[in-house]
């Protein structure tokens, strides 16, 4: 009986907190026509559990950029990136050249306007003789935790700023036995250039990664450049100056390796390679988004199912789900800006994408465009329709494994070096907010 009793008061409880935290509001649901109906009612208060989804890898080949340099940052920790690729030979002949005479080897590197971090301070790339051959089936290239034997002793560096957003070359000079060599072998149509193959046993590839002094990781463009040029002259009465360019060899091996170094930040119990769920009550109350860091923050949604359970006739009229950046993550007193879109993505309970994309209504991918307060800052942030996703909850109920994953929007890669740090429900200020628009209660 006093079990019974029990029972009966926390049901009474929960609609009585239910009751209170509702409000009667005016609302427009578009072309449907409901507007302004007094029984529905605004619920904001349930409960939202909020993770952070590390992947264990991603593919990091045929992105279109090469990604290099390295940056500390106060959530993520150090994280740095090393460029690897191969290049092919110039298909000409110099063997009738008797008058040429070699004059310098440069490397050429385009940025792509994107970067993570600190622009101001000038930045130091490194150029490395990869060692060992770049073999898919030797290797595990082409994701984010690869990496290859490179010489330690650098070919070549260089310092220069670069200005963000800008796509200017990078021009390094390389050592003039290197140039010299590929020059005479060039000069007597050595078949270590000639054959494809031996040329690959012969030049392995390069490394292109930054100094332990920078603040920032760059892309360039791996895709429709010069990667090396040689410079030489053909003497004469009238000189004539000519170059052998040697290019990024398409053929798939061409990565971006990473590497992290969590120690000291709220995410340190994230171990590089492992796949791993952490719920943000262990990450500070918060949880973050950084693509090349393969961390994604994950959204569930199950405790409103109660809701179901009290009224089994409860209609969702309207749900909206608010992200709100956390302050002080972003803006002009950081190095830090705020992605554009953000695509919201139903995940199952093996924290796998299912293909299916979150919609209001027809089946896209919903995308969050970002919405600046210029005025206090406090409602900067994404909004998303739940609506049909709820009530997918609601009809599955307690079996149901579905959850959401934030995601950065495809389109531009250097849109996934942007971050967004999210608090949990339970923080003060921008909390992550579901709003049900309800009738049946």
């Amino acid at each position: 009986m006093q079990a019974s009793n029990k029972k009966i008061i926390t049901a009474g409880y929960l609609i009585i907190t239910i009751l209170f935290s509702c409000q009667k509001t005016v609302i427009q649901f578009g072309s449907e026509g409901v507007a302004g109906d007094p029984n529905i009612l605004m619920i904001d208060t349930v409960s939202i559990a909020v993770s952070t989804l590390q992947i264990d890898s991603f593919s990091t080949s045929k992105t279109g950029y090469l990604i290099a340099g390295s940056h500390k940052d106060a959530q993520l920790g150090l994280v740095e990136s090393a460029a690897y690729f191969e290049v092919t030979a110039p298909t000409i002949d110099l063997r009738d050249c008797v008058n040429c005479r070699f004059d310098s080897a440069v490397l050429h590197l385009q940025s792509a306007g994107g970067y993570m971090g600190d622009t101001t301070v000038p930045f130091t790339l490194n150029i490395h003789e990869v060692t060992q051959a770049l073999d898919e089936d030797e290797l595990s290239t082409g994701y984010n935790v690869s990496s290859a034997a490179y010489n330690s002793a650098a070919l070549a560096s260089s310092s220069f700023t670069i200005r963000p957003g800008l796509q200017q070359t990078q021009s390094i000079r390389l050592p003039n036995n290197f140039g010299s060599n590929l020059f005479r072998m060039l000069r007597t149509n050595s078949d270590s250039i000639t054959n494809a193959d031996r040329f690959r046993r012969f030049l392995k590839g390069f490394c292109i990664k930054g100094s332990t002094t920078n603040q920032a990781l760059y892309y360039f463009k791996s895709s429709n450049n010069a990667v090396i040029q040689l410079y030489y002259t053909i003497a004469g009465a009238t000189p004539q100056s000519q170059t052998a360019d040697f290019s990024i060899s398409n053929n798939g091996v061409q990565f971006n390796a990473f590497t992290y170094d969590k120690s000291g930040t709220q995410f340190a119990n994230f171990t590089a390679g492992k796949k791993q769920l952490i719920n943000s009550s262990n990450t500070g109350n918060q949880s973050i988004l950084h693509y090349n860091s393969g961390l994604f923050p994950k959204i569930s949604l199950g405790n409103l199912l109660f809701l179901k359970e009290l009224h089994p006739y409860i209609q969702v009229m309207k749900a909206e789900l608010q992200l709100y950046p956390a302050s002080g993550s972003y803006g002009s007193n950081t190095p830090y800006g705020l992605p554009p879109s953000l695509e919201l993505r139903i995940a199952d309970d093996d924290n796998y994408v299912t293909g299916g994309a979150l919609s209001a209504s027809d089946g896209n991918i919903q995308y969050g465009s970002l919405v600046i307060d210029n005025l206090y800052g406090e409602n900067t942030g994404y909004s998303y329709d739940v609506t049909s996703f709820v009530n997918l909850l609601l009809d599955e109920g307690v079996f149901t494994k579905r959850a959401l994953i934030v995601y950065p929007l495809a389109g531009n890669a250097w849109q996934t070096d942007q971050r967004l740090l999210i608090n949990n429900s339970t923080a003060k200020t921008n909390a992550i907010k579901l709003k049900l628009y309800v009738l049946g209660l």
